[in-house]
């Protein structure tokens, strides 16, 4: 059986607070039979990670998670940067239809990314679109919309996508493998085109628990430093004292303590 973790960031995401050899330890280390790195708006993460790996057993799956004006898109199986990346700054929202038209000339399959963290619904023209939907995400169990999960959940069991992911969403090293993809009939050393060809025929079983939602904070607070958003250091701190009141209400009634576990059929 293979375990993947299909959202990773690295320190090359402006928010991110792990190097790349760091996260492919840790991975190691957890149990994970390989990760993708999916950096904000930047392929660099996953290009070093390809690059560090030495291990043929553990597989790092190329990707990159791109902010758009319809929410983020992750790229997985690329082949390098798509296309818009080269003229994108790092917080750009870059459009939705041309950003999944470039991941796919890139070979890479569109996945939307926490689907339903700050929204309640989806476009239809978005989800025709994309090849796929991130079926858990460890920070959407404490996200603003507190039914995040479970919609994300029935979206992916509705069979509507074949191709559903599951990953941490890690920023910060105690993230990473909260959340994962099982597929049963690979093992470890398996390629990228047999986990793809895996993915894309949908049977899998999506797993994980929550991360506290003080990491999103931890998050908010490296990006204020390294992109000298001085102005957003307020409500970044306000929203900090919500994120731990909602962090102990989440402990209390046993939300950051289940494991989600649904095998998921095409």
């Amino acid at each position: 059986m293979l375990r993947l973790d299909l959202h990773v960031h690295s320190d090359h995401s402006f928010d991110g607070a792990v190097p790349v050899a760091r996260l492919l330890e840790l991975a190691r280390r957890r149990g994970l039979d390989g990760i993708a790195v999916t950096d904000h708006n930047r392929f660099a993460g996953s290009a070093e990670a390809l690059r560090l790996n030495r291990d043929p057993d553990f597989l790092v799956i190329p990707g990159a998670e791109y902010t758009t004006d319809a929410g983020h898109i992750l790229a997985l199986f690329i082949d390098g940067p798509i296309a818009l990346e080269s003229g994108a700054g790092v917080l750009d929202r870059l459009p939705w239809r041309e950003t999944v038209q470039a991941i796919h000339e890139a070979g890479g399959v569109a996945v939307l990314a926490h689907p339903f963290k700050r929204r309640t619904s989806l476009e239809p023209a978005v989800l025709a679109a994309v090849d796929g939907i991130e079926a858990f995400n460890a920070r959407t169990v404490c996200a603003r919309n507190r039914r995040a999960v479970t919609q994300a959940l029935d979206l992916a069991a509705s069979g509507r996508f074949r191709l559903r992911t599951a990953g941490s969403d890690a920023h910060w090293p105690a993230e990473l493998g909260r959340a994962w993809v099982e597929i049963p009939h690979l093992e470890p050393g398996a390629g990228p085109a047999a986990v793809r060809a895996a993915l894309e025929q949908g049977r899998v079983r999506v797993a994980g628990r929550g991360s506290h939602p003080l990491y999103e904070s931890m998050s908010q607070f490296v990006r204020c430093r390294r992109l000298g958003e001085t102005r957003r250091l307020p409500r970044v701190a306000a929203r900090t004292v919500l994120n731990a009141v909602d962090g102990l209400a989440a402990w209390a009634d046993g939300r950051l303590r289940r494991q989600w576990q649904v095998d998921l059929e095409p």
